[in-house]
């Protein structure tokens, strides 16, 4: 009886008496970092298990590492975020607050200026690129009282690079796929072929300038029946230090993009041919700090979005055809 005894008196201390032990994987120690700085938790610098609400970073190195051309594709891969892509606007939701208002009620921030347009109430992810992120941050739970009401559901800040540091120089990627439904005949095949190229230019100048130029295209027939898309984006950075610790910083960017709409559409009355949005912006902002607990922080921009829907070739009878269109919607912001 001795025996069994000891051998489970034995196998209890190794359960209970355990200590865990954890892997220095560089790779797995990149999913945590207590010394991320992130700011848009409190509108400051502050690390990141500081920061008063659950936030978390999604790195340049895991933009690159996942491959993704577009920020819908991006935020698909995290783990409380929704998609929903009915090509009429990319849906974007936080927190299973879905449904068609689901992105009205997300702030998303291009570095720390607001996104959401009056139109459509949030953002179309077509308008903004990856090539120039440096990080996003992901703010998730309420932050109306800091940001204001579109901020319900939380803050999606997307933050550009601001030192040149490894991007000196040009770098370009270039993608080709090609997809085909074999489940349909030959003469119903439609093809999933999309095209993607980049090219992103940094310089640090002698007065420590950092300059950034980025330019991309994208071209997807989306595999389904007028559900095509095309977009180019390209952007200007300009940061410039001045004296007693304070920056200039100019920025630029426009886009321009459209995309058709599915069969689904056209069949059930929704007379919706396609769809181009246009947006173009300016941002001038200067930094001071003043010590080491104030700083100061001065910003103007200016910022035009064009969203235009077109029908299709409606027939009226067998001799008569008609085209009815959709209005076209601009819209400026400026503050």
């Amino acid at each position: 009886m001795k025996q069994p005894l000891i051998k489970l008196f034995l196998v209890s201390s190794l359960i209970f008496y355990s200590h865990p032990v954890f892997s220095q994987d560089p790779l797995e120690l990149l999913l945590f970092n207590e010394d991320e700085m992130v700011v848009t938790a409190a509108k400051r610098e502050q690390k990141v298990i500081e920061a008063p609400c659950t936030i978390r970073v999604i790195t340049r190195g895991e933009i690159e590492a996942w491959g993704c051309r577009s920020l819908d594709e991006l935020l698909r891969l995290q783990y409380d975020v929704d998609i929903l892509n009915n090509r009429a606007f990319t849906i974007v939701s936080l927190r299973g607050g879905g449904g068609t208002s689901g992105s009205e009620r997300i702030l998303f921030l291009l570095d720390g200026r607001p996104l959401n347009t009056v139109i459509i109430g949030s953002v179309e992810p077509m308008m903004v690129g990856l090539d120039n992120v440096e990080r996003i941050e992901i703010l998730n739970g309420p932050g109306s009282a800091m940001y204001g009401a579109n901020a319900f559901s939380g803050v999606i800040n997307i933050i550009t690079r601001s030192e040149v540091k490894d991007t000196s120089g040009v770098t370009t990627s270039i993608g080709l796929n090609k997809m085909l439904d074999k489940t349909k005949s030959p003469a119903k095949q439609t093809s999933g072929d999309s095209r993607y190229c980049q090219v992103h230019y940094g310089h640090e100048m002698e007065n420590k300038s950092s300059l950034f130029l980025t330019a991309s295209h994208l071209d997807t027939d989306n595999g389904r029946t007028n559900a095509d898309t095309k977009n180019d984006i390209i952007t200007t950075k300009l940061k410039v230090p001045l004296k007693d610790s304070s920056s200039l910083t100019l920025q630029t960017g426009m886009s321009d993009g459209g995309f058709g709409l599915t069969e689904y559409f056209l069949e059930n009355g929704r007379r919706i041919g396609r769809c181009s949005i246009k947006n173009q912006y300016a941002d001038v902002l200067y930094q001071a700090i003043i010590n080491p607990v104030s700083d100061l922080s001065i910003r103007g921009y200016s910022g035009r979005t064009d969203i235009d829907f077109q029908l299709p070739t409606v027939r009226v009878n067998s001799s008569t055809e008609t085209t009815m269109e959709y209005p076209h919607y601009p819209e400026s912001v400026s503050g």
